[in-house]
């Protein structure tokens, strides 16, 4: 990214980025977004209420007449996108051609590959509530013999880590049974146990006697009381009790141990 020359036109009516929880206030901020997040931006970005932002707030009616014109011709968002760059000429001519081989990549998905890519950039950038949205669409589409198993019990995995970063053990459960159904993987397994911990050793008990296992690995019991041995020490316990008040002190602490641990578990999951 070359240098950008910041201009003094400041919005007095921000535009609001609802996936990114932030408001922009200039046309340098406006690109830094369009570029930096294009999966944020591909859909449901390019609209009438942009271009009157870009018009009456930015000062930039040229602009927002080309754009307005170009979407009234249906031409696509990406491309609008990209010719917003380009006007504004921030990035080099070799950072918007690696930005459309990008955008160009991503289209080549399939409808849930995309979906998936979308809610593990949410997770990425810690929009925990925005992921499970776009897991949610994924599992909620119709069957598909061409969507494989590997494929769904990710999007079952990475919705109980997202859960997970969000205190909602009992979701995150559910979530990661669902993606041991498909995957059998005794990683996933271990992260049942240490939820059910949190509630009733009835229910891992249970879902043992489903999937016919008969037994786990010795090492696990260790490993859950030195993880709440290391949660009761954090120095985050202030911080949690304000926001967790409904549920144990003890399962408040051991989730966000959890939730960090199983951040890199999840990385390998993508």
């Amino acid at each position: 990214m070359g240098l950008i020359l910041c201009e003094d036109i400041v919005a007095d009516k921000p535009y609001y980025v609802e996936e990114l929880d932030i408001n922009i206030y200039s046309i340098e901020e406006l690109g830094y977004i369009l570029y930096e997040h294009p999966l944020l931006v591909m859909e449901d970005f390019i609209s009438t209420a942009l271009f009157d932002f870009i018009k009456t707030e930015l000062k930039k009616e040229s602009l927002a007449i080309s754009i307005e014109k170009m979407y009234a011709e249906k031409i696509s968002d990406e491309n609008i996108i990209i010719y917003i760059l380009e006007t504004l000429d921030f990035y080099k001519s070799s950072e918007i051609s690696r930005y459309k081989n990008l955008i160009t990549n991503y289209r080549k998905l399939k409808r849930v590959e995309f979906l998936k890519a979308k809610a593990d950039y949410m997770f990425g950038i810690k929009r925990y509530g925005k992921a499970i949205r776009f897991y949610s669409i994924i599992c909620k589409q119709p069957p598909d013999r061409n969507i494989a198993d590997k494929f769904q019990g990710k999007i079952w995995h990475n919705m109980g880590s997202a859960y997970a970063n969000l205190f909602l053990y009992e979701k995150a459960l559910e979530a990661y049974k669902k993606s041991f159904e498909y995957l059998k993987d005794n990683d996933i397994l271990k992260k049942i146990y240490f939820l059910s911990k949190l509630g009733e050793d009835e229910v891992f008990t249970e879902f043992l006697d489903d999937n016919g296992i008969e037994s786990i690995d010795a090492s696990w019991d260790e490993e859950y009381n030195e993880t709440l041995k290391k949660a009761l020490a954090s120095q985050r316990i202030d911080y949690l009790d304000s926001i967790m008040k409904k549920d144990s002190y003890e399962k408040r602490l051991l989730i966000n141990e959890l939730a960090a641990a199983w951040k890199q578990e999840y990385r390998n999951m993508l």
